[in-house]
């Protein structure tokens, strides 16, 4: 009956980000670097190997890559790491990856060769959060869109499925079509809508500081 069931594991391979995203867990508010407490960490393929044997990749559905500390596409063995997931395969199951990653890692070639890897048993979920750089570094700071939307596209032109997902704030509420259709352009072939979940009604605005030190506001969108 075991192998009937669906089974999902979720991989937090790596501390290192290239972001600062300000309310990232990982990201000190004040200036936007690494909170000091935490530690620079990748797993190595052997390391993943050991917690993740292939008796349990073989009965496992989605082994959701993403980060909740960094960003996973930092991992330097992670191209090694999706390929010995897709190797763990049996009778009952083929292992699915998903990606979650700001996009604006690696390059074109790299993506376009994570595509080929894993053909359909692979989606990535970019992070594309305005319609241009201006907007989009509001939140996702310290990234290129452009470099985003180009990885996109060229990981869409595999079998694998590139994905768009938007954190929506004030700042972006009014160009939300404009940032869908941007997407789905550069090969997203689905496009969700988020709302903050550091951000609640008795709490709408979270101040943070640039490298710089200026200040900026995220707000929550209009109610309507």
């Amino acid at each position: 009956m075991w192998p009937k069931k669906h089974f999902e594991i979720f991989a937090d391979i790596s501390t290192y980000c290239n972001a600062g995203c300000p309310q990232c867990d990982r990201t000190n508010p004040n200036g936007l670097g690494k909170v000091d407490w935490l530690p620079l960490i990748n797993w190595t393929l052997e390391q993943f190997k050991t917690a993740y044997r292939p008796s349990t990749l073989e009965l496992t559905d989605v082994v959701q890559i993403c980060g909740t500390w960094g960003d996973p596409v930092m991992n330097k063995d992670i191209f090694k790491i999706c390929e010995y997931i897709l190797s763990c395969e049996s009778s009952y199951k083929k292992p699915f990856i998903r990606i979650n990653t700001n996009g604006s890692i690696r390059d074109e070639k790299w993506w376009w060769d994570l595509g080929v890897l894993c053909g359909d048993r692979l989606r990535v979920v970019f992070a594309v959060d305005g319609k241009d750089q201006e907007q989009h570094q509001l939140y996702r700071k310290f990234t290129n869109l452009n470099k985003v939307l180009d990885n996109m596209k060229s990981l869409s032109m595999t079998k694998s499925t590139a994905l768009a997902q938007t954190i929506l704030f004030k700042h972006n509420q009014n160009d939300i079509e404009e940032i869908k259709k941007l997407c789905f352009k550069n090969g997203a072939k689905g496009h969700t809508i988020i709302l903050s979940d550091r951000l609640s009604k008795e709490e709408s605005k979270f101040v943070y500081i640039n490298s710089d030190g200026s200040e900026y506001t995220l707000e929550h969108p209009d109610e309507e």
